[in-house]
Protein backbone atom coordinates (compact mmCIF):
# COMPACT_ATOMS: atom_id res chain seq x y z
CA UNK A 1 0.00 0.00 0.00
CA UNK A 2 1.15 2.95 -1.02
CA UNK A 3 0.59 6.17 1.81
CA UNK A 4 1.07 9.83 1.08
CA UNK A 5 3.53 11.71 3.94
CA UNK A 6 3.59 15.49 2.51
CA UNK A 7 1.72 17.06 -0.66
CA UNK A 8 0.51 19.91 -2.01
CA UNK A 9 -1.00 20.74 -5.61
CA UNK A 10 -0.54 24.16 -7.38
CA UNK A 11 1.81 25.27 -5.46
CA UNK A 12 4.05 28.40 -5.73
CA UNK A 13 7.40 29.60 -5.22
CA UNK A 14 9.14 32.63 -5.81
CA UNK A 15 11.63 33.34 -9.09
CA UNK A 16 14.52 31.42 -8.29
CA UNK A 17 13.18 28.70 -6.14
CA UNK A 18 15.84 25.95 -5.95
CA UNK A 19 15.99 22.40 -5.16
CA UNK A 20 19.64 20.27 -3.89
CA UNK A 21 19.25 17.38 -2.55
CA UNK A 22 22.70 15.94 -3.33
CA UNK A 23 21.51 12.72 -1.41
CA UNK A 24 18.10 12.81 -2.18
CA UNK A 25 15.00 12.26 -0.21
CA UNK A 26 14.13 9.42 2.05
CA UNK A 27 10.73 8.98 0.07
CA UNK A 28 9.75 8.91 -3.02
CA UNK A 29 9.18 12.35 -4.75
CA UNK A 30 6.33 12.48 -7.58
CA UNK A 31 6.94 16.13 -9.04
CA UNK A 32 5.19 17.82 -12.16
CA UNK A 33 6.12 21.13 -13.20
CA UNK A 34 3.56 24.12 -14.50
CA UNK A 35 6.51 25.98 -16.39
CA UNK A 36 10.24 24.87 -17.65
CA UNK A 37 12.81 24.52 -15.41
CA UNK A 38 16.66 23.86 -14.63
CA UNK A 39 16.73 19.71 -13.76
CA UNK A 40 19.68 17.74 -13.08
CA UNK A 41 18.92 14.48 -14.83
CA UNK A 42 21.65 11.97 -14.46
CA UNK A 43 24.07 14.81 -14.06
CA UNK A 44 23.45 17.19 -16.26
CA UNK A 45 21.54 20.14 -16.49
CA UNK A 46 19.08 20.46 -18.39
CA UNK A 47 15.88 22.83 -19.33
CA UNK A 48 12.91 21.36 -19.60
CA UNK A 49 9.33 22.21 -21.81
CA UNK A 50 6.56 23.27 -19.20
CA UNK A 51 4.67 20.32 -18.20
CA UNK A 52 7.40 18.02 -17.21
CA UNK A 53 6.75 15.30 -14.79
CA UNK A 54 9.30 13.27 -12.98
CA UNK A 55 9.22 10.25 -10.59
CA UNK A 56 12.22 10.31 -7.38
CA UNK A 57 13.22 7.07 -6.04
CA UNK A 58 14.30 7.53 -2.40
CA UNK A 59 17.82 8.52 -2.65
CA UNK A 60 18.60 9.40 -6.12
CA UNK A 61 20.08 13.23 -5.89
CA UNK A 62 17.43 16.20 -6.35
CA UNK A 63 18.09 19.52 -7.89
CA UNK A 64 15.83 21.78 -9.99
CA UNK A 65 15.32 25.82 -10.40
CA UNK A 66 13.14 27.80 -11.23
CA UNK A 67 14.26 31.31 -13.42
CA UNK A 68 10.68 32.41 -13.42
CA UNK A 69 7.95 32.01 -10.77
CA UNK A 70 7.26 28.21 -10.18
CA UNK A 71 3.47 26.11 -9.79
CA UNK A 72 3.86 22.62 -9.44
CA UNK A 73 2.19 20.00 -8.09
CA UNK A 74 3.81 17.64 -5.81
CA UNK A 75 3.76 14.77 -3.36
CA UNK A 76 6.03 12.70 -1.03
CA UNK A 77 4.63 8.76 -0.49
CA UNK A 78 6.33 5.55 1.00
CA UNK A 79 4.94 1.62 0.62
CA UNK A 80 5.83 -1.32 -1.26
CA UNK A 81 5.79 0.47 -4.92
CA UNK A 82 6.99 -2.52 -6.40
CA UNK A 83 3.83 -3.96 -6.16
CA UNK A 84 2.92 -1.33 -9.26
CA UNK A 85 3.67 -2.18 -12.43
CA UNK A 86 4.55 0.37 -14.97
CA UNK A 87 5.99 -0.47 -18.87
CA UNK A 88 6.88 2.80 -19.46
CA UNK A 89 7.02 5.33 -16.97
CA UNK A 90 10.08 5.06 -15.05
CA UNK A 91 12.38 6.38 -12.40
CA UNK A 92 14.60 9.86 -12.25
CA UNK A 93 13.14 10.56 -16.17
CA UNK A 94 11.89 13.09 -17.72
CA UNK A 95 8.66 12.99 -19.26
CA UNK A 96 5.87 15.09 -21.12
CA UNK A 97 2.31 13.38 -20.68
CA UNK A 98 -0.76 14.95 -22.88
CA UNK A 99 -3.26 14.22 -19.87
CA UNK A 100 -1.41 16.72 -17.52
CA UNK A 101 -4.40 17.86 -16.33
CA UNK A 102 -5.51 14.70 -14.77
CA UNK A 103 -2.30 15.16 -12.09
CA UNK A 104 -3.33 18.89 -10.46
CA UNK A 105 -7.01 17.22 -9.97
CA UNK A 106 -5.55 13.60 -8.41
CA UNK A 107 -3.17 15.57 -6.32
CA UNK A 108 -5.94 17.93 -5.24
CA UNK A 109 -8.13 15.20 -4.17
CA UNK A 110 -4.89 13.51 -2.66
CA UNK A 111 -4.24 17.18 -0.14
CA UNK A 112 -7.87 17.39 0.49
CA UNK A 113 -7.58 13.65 2.03
CA UNK A 114 -4.08 14.94 3.67
CA UNK A 115 -5.47 17.74 5.55
CA UNK A 116 -8.93 16.63 6.15
CA UNK A 117 -9.62 14.00 9.11
CA UNK A 118 -12.03 11.45 6.96
CA UNK A 119 -11.82 7.67 7.63
CA UNK A 120 -9.86 5.07 5.10
CA UNK A 121 -7.80 7.73 3.97
CA UNK A 122 -4.94 5.57 3.24
CA UNK A 123 -7.23 4.10 0.86
CA UNK A 124 -7.63 6.86 -0.80
CA UNK A 125 -3.78 7.31 -0.86
CA UNK A 126 -3.30 4.32 -2.34
CA UNK A 127 -6.06 4.02 -4.77
CA UNK A 128 -5.82 7.61 -6.46
CA UNK A 129 -1.51 7.44 -6.36
CA UNK A 130 -2.16 3.79 -8.64
CA UNK A 131 -4.65 5.21 -10.57
CA UNK A 132 -2.29 8.25 -11.34
CA UNK A 133 0.82 6.28 -12.05
CA UNK A 134 -1.29 3.85 -14.47
CA UNK A 135 -2.69 6.77 -16.05
CA UNK A 136 0.88 8.57 -16.68
CA UNK A 137 2.11 5.05 -17.71
CA UNK A 138 -0.43 4.39 -20.73
CA UNK A 139 -0.44 8.17 -21.27
CA UNK A 140 3.57 8.52 -22.11
CA UNK A 141 2.92 4.98 -24.31
CA UNK A 142 0.76 6.34 -26.70
CA UNK A 143 3.05 9.35 -26.65
CA UNK A 144 5.19 10.03 -29.48
CA UNK A 145 8.00 12.08 -28.27
CA UNK A 146 10.06 12.53 -31.31
CA UNK A 147 8.82 12.27 -34.71
CA UNK A 148 10.28 9.88 -37.19
CA UNK A 149 13.07 11.52 -39.73
CA UNK A 150 14.13 14.33 -37.51
CA UNK A 151 17.22 15.33 -36.17
CA UNK A 152 16.05 18.51 -34.38
CA UNK A 153 13.90 16.87 -31.29
CA UNK A 154 16.69 17.92 -28.70
CA UNK A 155 17.20 21.30 -30.03
CA UNK A 156 13.99 22.12 -30.42
CA UNK A 157 13.51 20.68 -26.72
CA UNK A 158 16.05 23.27 -25.44
CA UNK A 159 14.74 26.13 -27.45
CA UNK A 160 11.31 25.79 -26.36
CA UNK A 161 12.45 25.30 -22.75
CA UNK A 162 14.49 28.78 -23.09
CA UNK A 163 11.24 31.16 -25.10
CA UNK A 164 9.70 29.60 -22.11
CA UNK A 165 11.48 30.36 -19.14
CA UNK A 166 11.93 34.24 -20.74
CA UNK A 167 8.44 35.16 -22.27
CA UNK A 168 9.65 38.60 -21.55
CA UNK A 169 12.06 38.80 -24.21
CA UNK A 170 11.23 39.76 -27.84
CA UNK A 171 10.99 36.36 -29.83
CA UNK A 172 10.15 36.36 -33.02
CA UNK A 173 9.83 33.19 -35.72
CA UNK A 174 12.73 34.79 -37.59
CA UNK A 175 14.94 35.02 -34.19
CA UNK A 176 13.81 31.08 -32.76
CA UNK A 177 14.36 29.90 -36.94
CA UNK A 178 18.15 31.51 -36.46
CA UNK A 179 18.70 29.68 -33.39
CA UNK A 180 18.33 26.82 -35.15
CA UNK A 181 20.04 27.64 -37.85
CA UNK A 182 17.45 27.15 -40.21
CA UNK A 183 15.06 28.88 -42.50
CA UNK A 184 12.26 30.12 -41.30
CA UNK A 185 9.94 27.86 -43.73
CA UNK A 186 11.92 25.14 -42.90
CA UNK A 187 11.73 25.78 -38.97
CA UNK A 188 8.00 26.25 -39.11
CA UNK A 189 6.95 23.30 -40.17
CA UNK A 190 9.36 21.09 -37.98
CA UNK A 191 8.22 23.03 -35.12
CA UNK A 192 4.46 22.54 -36.23
CA UNK A 193 5.26 18.96 -36.76
CA UNK A 194 7.04 18.51 -33.75
CA UNK A 195 4.34 20.02 -31.11
CA UNK A 196 1.17 20.19 -32.60
CA UNK A 197 1.28 23.75 -32.58
CA UNK A 198 2.75 26.86 -34.78
CA UNK A 199 5.36 28.84 -33.12
CA UNK A 200 3.48 31.95 -32.50
CA UNK A 201 0.52 30.66 -31.06
CA UNK A 202 2.53 27.95 -28.44
CA UNK A 203 4.46 31.35 -27.57
CA UNK A 204 1.34 33.12 -26.69
CA UNK A 205 -0.11 30.25 -24.86
CA UNK A 206 2.48 30.05 -22.84
CA UNK A 207 2.13 33.77 -22.33
CA UNK A 208 -1.12 33.46 -20.96
CA UNK A 209 -0.61 30.64 -19.38
CA UNK A 210 2.28 31.96 -17.07
CA UNK A 211 -0.21 35.29 -16.99
CA UNK A 212 -3.23 33.42 -15.14
CA UNK A 213 -0.56 31.73 -12.73
CA UNK A 214 0.90 35.21 -11.69
CA UNK A 215 -2.86 36.32 -11.63
CA UNK A 216 -4.24 33.19 -8.64
CA UNK A 217 -1.13 33.77 -6.75
CA UNK A 218 0.32 36.86 -7.09
CA UNK A 219 -0.83 40.81 -6.37
CA UNK A 220 1.15 41.81 -9.19
CA UNK A 221 -0.77 45.19 -11.38
CA UNK A 222 -1.89 44.12 -15.12
CA UNK A 223 0.37 46.13 -16.28
CA UNK A 224 3.25 44.97 -14.72
CA UNK A 225 2.42 41.34 -15.76
CA UNK A 226 1.76 42.37 -19.26
CA UNK A 227 5.12 44.49 -19.25
CA UNK A 228 6.90 40.76 -17.62
CA UNK A 229 5.96 39.26 -20.99
CA UNK A 230 7.38 41.49 -23.38
CA UNK A 231 3.89 43.13 -24.26
CA UNK A 232 4.42 46.36 -25.38
CA UNK A 233 0.44 47.11 -25.14
CA UNK A 234 -1.21 46.35 -22.08
CA UNK A 235 -4.54 46.20 -24.25
CA UNK A 236 -3.28 44.52 -25.99
CA UNK A 237 -2.40 42.38 -23.73
CA UNK A 238 -5.78 42.16 -21.87
CA UNK A 239 -7.67 41.75 -25.46
CA UNK A 240 -5.49 38.87 -26.36
CA UNK A 241 -6.09 36.94 -22.89
CA UNK A 242 -9.75 37.72 -23.05
CA UNK A 243 -9.88 36.37 -26.69
CA UNK A 244 -8.25 33.40 -25.10
CA UNK A 245 -9.60 32.90 -21.61
CA UNK A 246 -13.12 34.40 -22.04
CA UNK A 247 -12.57 37.01 -19.02
CA UNK A 248 -10.32 39.91 -19.22
CA UNK A 249 -7.43 39.53 -16.13
CA UNK A 250 -9.16 41.26 -14.05
CA UNK A 251 -12.07 39.07 -14.04
CA UNK A 252 -10.37 35.94 -14.10
CA UNK A 253 -8.00 37.20 -10.85
CA UNK A 254 -11.25 37.66 -8.95
CA UNK A 255 -12.69 34.23 -10.16
CA UNK A 256 -9.48 32.89 -9.08
CA UNK A 257 -8.62 34.47 -5.69
CA UNK A 258 -6.45 32.62 -3.56
CA UNK A 259 -5.68 30.01 -6.38
CA UNK A 260 -9.26 28.33 -6.28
Amino acid sequence: MLKITSVRHAFPENQGFVINRPNGHREYTFIHFYNSVEIKINGQKVITEPHAIILYKPGTPQYYKSYEPLIHDWFHFIGDFDTLTLNNFKFDEIYYPKTYNIITETVAELENEFFGDKINRNFIYDSKTKELFVKLDRDIANTKCEPMNTEYVEGFRYLRGEVFSHLNHNWTVSKMAKHMGLSESHFYLLYKKIYGITPTADLIKAKIDSAKNTLRFQNTQIGEIAANLGYQNTTHFIRQFKKIVGLSPSQYRNKHKNGN
